[in-house]
């Protein structure tokens, strides 16, 4: 997975500079997400656009017409072409999310990554949001995930560093430190 996210993050740092307005690079991550729905919906797609028995001006023919069908941008259309001749078409969904968020860092804002155990009310949300601005200094864009596993409390992910509140992160921490000899 993490080379996976070295490979997205060095194709979405090349099309958000190619696209340099973050306009621009908001559009193309929405219609990068779709065409990656749609791939994801179609293994077809997904064979035609990765088999090696087609050759890649074929691939980049189906990539124009599914996208043109699609009503996606000239721009959109160049970044699949781009990903589909480099063999990439997969990452298309990784691309699409770490451009979103080299689009949010040029904003100053962090996105977050909320994983909860129930559904937070939007009073709950604001908290989290308002207490996670101060921590970091800028403003937040959060992503809420339910994750039924998870016993109690939130964990967040931000700015690279996770802030594990849960009652299983505090256990698992308990349990280091006995193991350790700090208690």
């Amino acid at each position: 997975m993490a080379k996976l996210d070295r490979v997205a993050l060095r194709y979405a740092k090349a099309v958000f500079d190619f696209l340099g307005d973050p306009k621009k690079v908001d559009g193309v991550t929405q219609e990068l997400k779709v065409f990656s729905s749609a791939l994801d919906a179609n293994p077809e797609l997904m064979g035609a656009l990765t088999n090696e028995a087609f050759s890649t001006e074929k691939r980049a023919l189906v990539v124009k017409d599914v996208a043109q069908q699609m009503g996606l941008s000239q721009d959109a259309i160049k970044v699949l072409n781009v990903l589909t001749e480099n063999r990439r078409v997969r990452s298309t969904e990784a691309v699409a999310e770490r451009l979103h968020n080299l689009n949010l860092e040029a904003a100053e804002i962090a996105p977050l990554f909320v994983e909860a155990p129930v559904e937070l009310s939007a009073a709950e949300k604001k908290q989290v949001e308002e207490k996670f601005s101060k921590i970091l200094g800028k403003k937040v864009e959060a992503h809420y995930v339910l994750e039924p596993t998870l016993l109690g409390g939130l964990r967040v992910t931000a700015a690279g560093r996770t802030y594990d509140g849960t009652l299983s992160g505090w256990l698992e921490n308990m349990e280091e430190k006995l193991i350790g000899g700090r208690i």
